[in-house]
């Protein structure tokens, strides 16, 4: 069981039926996503909910668990008292394996279009909770522009948005977003992992700082970001370092094919 103010609580296990149940708190809530459908969040109710699950990602990071299924539906708001809780850790016991594919049809309905480019398993990249982040930042994008950044019938389509397309800025959707607010969901939704926040408790941080300005002044001025984002582990970075001799023949004549020309390349060495 995990025991954190901001995740619903597993009291029991019990067979029922035939079947085994699993009990969960019942704290009164409803889906993001069902509460989007009724009515969309005013900048306060978003910043003091996104303040909510950030601080308890972070917390869910700090006890080595990794979500990976952070999405509107799998997490609760009660509609009076606005408590949010993270529920539906179904995923996050199914990926045993750090790097593993997602891509079984009852584990990615719904779950595709808030699926970092990590996850996909399509970028030879190992999996951390860095993934959760940007998840979150489409998750922060639907609140506030009322649909996610990749919509497609095509599950490769969305996969490749996620790897390769720049996500249209949220206030270029909404214009009454504040540009900051903007930025902060831009920044979760880098596509390699080390140019994203490192930290939930980071975001937290930003968002705070946005809801102090808004209850001081009435408005949020833009400032630097990830100014109180630390990694709390140390991750060596995937990125290749001592080749840009090499990368850059590639690069060249990558391009010169796309042009229509014939160009080899030998490549030699371990993989």
């Amino acid at each position: 069981a995990i025991e954190l103010d901001g995740i619903v609580k597993a009291y029991d296990i019990i067979e029922h039926q035939g079947s085994v149940a699993l009990v969960l708190e019942d704290f009164g809530g409803i889906s993001i996503k069902e509460a989007l459908q009724e009515e969309r969040f005013d900048l306060p109710l978003f910043l003091k909910v996104a303040i909510r699950i950030s601080e308890a990602l972070g917390q869910l990071h700090q006890k080595n668990i990794i979500h990976r299924n952070i999405k509107p539906h799998n997490i609760l708001i009660n509609p009076i008292t606005k408590a949010v809780k993270i529920t539906d850790f179904g995923i996050a016991s199914i990926l045993t394996q750090e790097n593993a594919e997602i891509y079984h049809p009852d584990v990615i309905q719904g779950t595709l279009a808030y699926m970092s480019p990590e996850q996909t398993g399509r970028m030879n990249r190992p999996l951390d909770y860095r993934t959760d982040l940007y998840s979150l930042g489409i998750t922060f994008y639907e609140m506030l522009t009322g649909s996610v950044p990749f919509i497609s019938d095509d599950p490769m389509e969305v996969i490749h948005s996620h790897i390769a397309v720049k996500p249209l800025p949220p206030i270029e959707k909404n214009p009454e977003i504040p540009r900051v607010i903007s930025d902060i969901t831009l920044h979760l939704l880098l596509k390699t992992a080390e140019e994203r926040y490192q930290n939930a408790f980071g975001v937290m941080a930003d968002l705070k700082a946005c809801l102090h300005q808004l209850e001081e002044t009435g408005a949020i001025e833009s400032f630097a970001l990830a100014q109180r984002d630390i990694s709390n582990r140390f991750i060596i970075p995937q990125k290749l370092y001592g080749r840009e001799k090499e990368i850059e023949i590639l690069l060249t004549s990558f391009d010169k094919a796309c042009e229509g020309a014939s160009v080899p390349v030998l490549v030699t060495g371990s993989p």
